[in-house]
């Protein structure tokens, strides 16, 4: 099995993937290795940007919360948030001035994403959200069951002080991180199930494939691949991987996401795969 980070890892700087590195991953999964899309990114957004490889390809979204086939466009696992706690996060971020973004099973709901009516996310299109026709709103979190993840976007200190205040209110039954860079002031803070990681995803895929987790490589750059760089058999991080990403990893590419930096790792592991 080999699991890819999408932004900054699999994906050039311009959303695209480079064609050596597609060709590498469809001969790949035609000689039965199962080639894993692992982002934080949902559903919908993650199988577009991913039209180039093969068609069977599984897609684990929104980092961890959810497994889908793409061929067969269905979820294979779900991790959704009580909607009692959904509705608690909600309301914590308006203490702190912050509207939350609702990401919802997409092949149950029929939208990607929930934000409150007054809420405007025009200036998210094509980032946090492929298109804003399957953005839906809402007043009372309780019409909707099937919440995978709850987003903030803000100042990073703000974040910071939104987590902490998250985690007082519902010990032991959320997990929390924060994206940030370090060329930018702003991050983005996501809450999801008590235990739902990238790496907790592949693991069930894993049992439910049965594939030796020795048998897994990963690819990462982020701190939201961390656990599957360091579980996995072999965890690659990319040269432009941040600090934490590399420390965590059992080998660091020579070449980054724009220089092709899977290819090259790939064909020194499968070094005959043109032939296969």
């Amino acid at each position: 099995m080999i699991c890819l980070d999408l932004d900054g890892t699999l994906l050039r700087s311009d959303k695209s993937i480079d064609i050596n590195t597609a060709n590498i991953l469809n001969k790949l999964s035609y000689e039965g290795v199962e080639i894993v899309i692992a982002t934080g990114r949902h559903y919908d957004f993650a199988k577009l940007l991913t039209r180039g490889l093969t068609d069977n390809r599984i897609i684990i979204a929104n980092n961890g919360a959810a497994i889908y086939d793409a061929y067969l466009e269905k979820a294979l696992f779900t991790e959704y948030i009580d909607i009692d706690i959904v509705s608690g996060i909600i309301e914590t971020g308006k203490t702190k001035d912050m509207n939350a973004l609702v990401y919802i099973d997409a092949l149950r709901e029929g939208s990607d994403l929930l934000v409150v009516e007054d809420h405007d996310i025009s200036q998210f299109e094509n980032t946090i959200v492929r298109d804003l026709n399957r953005v839906g709103y809402f007043c009372d979190p309780f019409q909707v069951a099937s919440v995978l993840s709850v987003v903030f976007t803000d100042y990073t200190e703000k974040l910071e002080e939104l987590e902490k205040r998250i985690n007082e209110l519902f010990p032991n039954q959320i997990t929390t991180h924060i994206m940030s860079s370090k060329k930018s002031t702003h991050g983005i803070l996501e809450v999801m199930k008590h235990g739902v990681c990238k790496w907790s995803a592949i693991e069930r895929l894993a049992r439910y494939k049965n594939i030796k987790l020795e048998e897994i490589i990963a690819f990462g750059d982020e701190v939201n691949d961390i656990t599957m760089l360091k579980n996995s058999g072999l965890g690659i991080a990319m040269k432009n991987a941040q600090p934490e990403a590399i420390s965590s990893a059992d080998r660091i590419s020579m070449y980054s996401n724009d220089n092709e930096g899977i290819f090259h790792e790939l064909s020194k592991i499968f070094p005959n795969w043109e032939a296969l």
